[in-house]
Parts: C-alpha cells; sequence; structure tokens
C-alpha cells in the first residue's frame, strides 16, 4: 500500500471521527513543513483538501457524517503527489533566484530587511515584520531556486546562532543578522534597528555586507562587478598569469546592476580559473570579457590557445562527480553555463560545446542531468567558459 492508498483508507475509515482527521491533518502539515524548501503552495493544497473535508482552522465543528467526508485516492494524488515529487526535483532556473533576491527592493516584506527605515516604515513592529517574512520566505524563494542561496540568504533574515551566519566569500561572515537584535528592540520598541549599536559598529554596515551577497551594485566605486571580478580572478591565477580583461568588461563592468548569488557565483568561477591554473604548461593567455545583451551579461573566461585532453566519450564530460559536478550544483540555478572547448584524444582534435547548465537541466535527489555536448564547427582555439548572468527585466 502506497502513502496515499494510506492516507485514502484514513480518512474514509467510519471510525476515523472528524477529530481525529483534524489531528492527522496536523501531522501531515507538520511533516510536509519539515521537508526540504517546502512550497507554500503545499500548505494552500492542504487547506483545500480540509475545506473538502469540512475542517475548520479553529475548534472542531460539529462531525459530519462520514459519507459527506469522504475523499477519492484521485483527489489525493492529484493535488498532494505532484508536490511531494517536486521535493526531490527541480529546475535548473536562474530567474527564479533573480527574482527571489529582486524582492529585496520591490516585496514590502522583504524591503525593509536591506533599507534605510526613513519614509518607508513608520510603526515598526520586530516580531510582526519577522513573522511576516518567515511565513512568506517559501513562497517568494520560489521552488528552483539554489539550496545554498535559500539558507545563505535565510540566515541573515531569520534564522540565528554562530553556525548559521550569512557567508560573504572570501571574508568570512555577516557577523550580526536580525536575528541577534531580537533583544534590542524588545528593549527599544516600535524603534527600527537600521542604526543600532553592535559592538561599537551600527546595524546598517551588516545590512550593507548583506546587500553585497545578493547583488552587483554601483553605489561604492571599489564594490562594483569589474573591480570584484578582476581582483577575485587575479588572486586565483597568481603571479604566472597576466590576464587580459577586455575593454568591453572595463566599461560595461563599471554599470552592471545584478541580483545574484555572490558568493555562489565566486566558488564556481574560482574552481573554474583553477583548471586553468592546472593547464597552465598548455597556455598562460587568459582573457575575461563581457557581454551585454537584453536578458543577461554574458560572462566569457577564456583560456587562450588551450585545449581539454579528452575524448567526447570520457564520463567526466558528463559532469556527474568531481569538480565539474561540485561547480554545476554551485552554479545551479545562480547563471546558464557552457564550455566551448577543442577536445584532443589520440591525436585528433575536435571542437565541441559543452551545455553545463541550462533550461533542460535538472536536479534530483542531488543529482543532475548530464551534460551535453555538441560538434561545434567554430574554432574557438581554446577553452571559453561561457556564464550567463540575468537581468530583473521579464521576470
Amino acid at each position: 500500500m502506497n502513502k496515499f492508498s494510506f492516507v485514502k483508507q484514513l480518512l474514509e475509515n467510519e471510525k476515523f471521527n472528524s477529530s481525529q482527521k483534524e489531528r492527522f491533518f496536523k501531522l501531515v502539515s507538520k511533516e510536509l513543513e519539515t521537508a526540504k524548501h517546502i512550497d507554500n503552495q503545499v500548505l494552500e493544497d492542504i487547506q483545500l483538501i480540509k475545506k473538502k473535508l469540512g475542517i475548520s482552522n479553529g475548534n472542531t465543528s460539529k462531525e459530519r457524517h462520514v459519507s459527506d467526508l469522504s475523499i477519492s485516492e484521485t483527489d489525493i494524488s492529484t493535488i498532494i503527489k505532484p508536490q511531494l515529487e517536486n521535493d526531490n526535483k527541480k529546475k535548473h532556473s536562474p530567474k527564479t533566484m533573480v527574482k527571489f533576491l529582486y524582492s529585496f527592493s520591490i516585496d514590502e516584506k522583504f524591503k525593509w530587511f536591506t533599507h534605510n527605515p526613513e519614509g518607508l516604515i513608520t510603526d515598526f513592529d520586530y516580531k510582526t515584520y519577522i513573522y511576516n517574512a518567515k511565513n512568506a520566505y517559501n513562497k517568494t524563494t520560489g521552488w528552483h531556486i539554489n539550496n545554498s542561496t535559500y539558507h545563505n540568504v535565510k540566515n541573515f533574515i531569520i534564522n540565528t546562532g554562530e553556525d548559521k551566519k550569512t557567508k560573504i566569500f572570501g571574508r568570512g561572515n555577516v557577523i550580526f543578522s536580525w536575528r541577534d537584535l531580537e533583544k534590542w528592540c524588545r528593549d527599544h520598541p516600535e524603534v527600527h534597528p537600521y542604526s543600532a549599536e553592535l559592538n561599537g559598529d551600527l546595524f546598517k554596515k551588516y545590512i550593507n555586507q548583506f546587500k553585497h551577497t545578493i547583488e552587483f551594485r554601483i553605489d561604492d566605486s571599489d564594490l562594483t562587478f569589474s573591480i570584484r571580478l578582476r581582483k577575485h580572478i587575479r588572486k586565483c591565477l597568481g603571479v604566472d598569469f597576466k590576464p587580459i580583461f577586455s575593454d568591453s568588461f572595463n566599461e560595461i563592468g563599471q554599470s552592471v546592476k545584478i541580483f545574484c548569488d555572490v558568493y555562489l557565483l565566486f566558488n564556481a568561477i574560482k574552481q573554474i580559473v583553477e583548471w586553468i591554473v592546472l593547464n597552465k604548461a598548455k597556455s598562460n593567455e587568459i582573457e575575461i570579457n563581457l557581454i551585454n545583451l537584453d536578458e543577461f551579461y554574458q560572462l566569457e573566461i577564456i583560456h587562450k590557445n588551450s585545449y581539454m585532453s579528452l575524448s567526447p566519450n570520457n564520463s567526466k564530460l558528463n559532469g556527474l562527480d568531481g569538480d565539474l559536478d561540485k561547480t554545476r550544483k554551485m552554479l545551479f540555478s545562480v547563471a546558464d553555463w557552457e564550455i566551448l572547448a577543442t577536445l584532443e584524444s589520440n591525436g585528433k582534435k575536435v571542437d565541441y560545446k559543452i551545455v553545463c547548465l541550462d533550461s533542460d537541466t535538472e536536479l534530483k535527489n542531488n543529482v543532475l542531468t548530464p551534460n551535453k555536448l555538441i560538434k561545434s564547427n567554430n574554432k574557438i582555439k581554446g577553452v571559453k567558459n561561457i556564464l550567463k548572468l540575468y537581468k530583473t527585466q521579464d521576470l
């Protein structure tokens, strides 16, 4: 007997009264809430079933005849089963990440976490705002967000504890989060803690740190996209390389304003650069380019005149294990990714496009769909990693 047949049998059992049904639904709801990144739609669906069964959200009403409370297996399977199956299956969707992070600029439930409250909030109540954000969080993230993005953001606005601090790539953690302000807000009722003092610093310092983990901004000349990427890549390459940053990268990079999981992007770029360093005997020529397209910025990291010493049939190229698998998971729902490369095997060189992450990519039970290898007619003369970083338009 599967779980849905079991649910159906319990609900249609005449000895199973309304009070017991209500208790049963509470247990089901609790179990679903503990599932990883449960979509709020599941809870709405539970309410739909409860409504069909005549179960109220408050005290149990008078028992109805069991025939009026019956529910078919089709109802259960149609409403609940797809949600449970989705718990282990996600589609690669960078736009979902962008839309979620963008909510910190446009959604009233989240905007106040990252903005000066002047002109934004009149009456502030810590518990109310935290409660509203917590209830809306799963629905706002969207199902297909990267697990790391989900937790890194949630750690700053909802979670608490030393082991749950928001990570800043290469700079440790954001020391104080919103949950660290609970006592301060209790001692200062109706006062927004933007200017609360914590260990000699105002809380707005940590708000600004967090903002730089979820977007590339232009309000700080030292933290623009081009400055941050240039420093990061040069540090990862070391002294043996003198990378060339194209005019396009320098011109466009100063004005890039996008929402992105910076921690995951920097980790992925670090791994890509480490592969280049491992192959420095083939070439020490590196070029970084940036193209501004309608929907996204295209970041290109090119190891010029290099190649991959692999056969197209090599299992490593499917991207299901090792560093390639880890990097794909870093960029899952963060950026589309493909590699243009010359593959050399048994003295033969063939050009390929390796599609690592696109709209067809799925993650199920922590396993990604394999890479796609497509023969290419373009003579790229090197190994080019292409990352597509999506804008907020057309979400």
